[in-house]
């Protein structure tokens, strides 16, 4: 998608999450373009609302945490790594790598 066809349909998603309009796969195309922008605050929200809407989703939560640890909030990041965790074993050794970066280890 070129550019400015990019930001035109940017901007209808925009005005329809003001309306209500919240298919998933429409905030997490909104989160991609957040997260190029780096309007973190922005990403966190609509990570935060897919968490809601699904907390068992593992990915999400994981999303959440990656961006919580750009945004600083450490305690946010570490405990949506840790609900991540608890819904897919697989991503102990992922999250451990990602943690050491922040000097915190967790256990197995």
């Amino acid at each position: 998608m070129d550019v400015g066809r990019e930001t035109e349909a940017f901007t209808h998603l925009e005005k329809g999450f003001s309306y209500g309009a919240t298919k998933d796969e429409n905030i997490l195309y909104m989160i991609d373009i957040y997260a190029k922008k780096e309007r973190y605050e922005d990403v966190v929200r609509l990570y935060e609302q897919l968490v809601r809407r699904n907390p068992t989703n593992a990915q999400w939560h994981a999303g959440a945490a990656a961006t919580y640890a750009e945004l600083g909030q450490i305690d946010n990041m570490v405990k949506h790594i840790q609900v991540a965790i608890h819904l897919d074993p697989s991503l102990l050794e992922e999250a451990r790598v990602f943690l050491k970066k922040y000097d915190i280890l967790i256990d197995s």
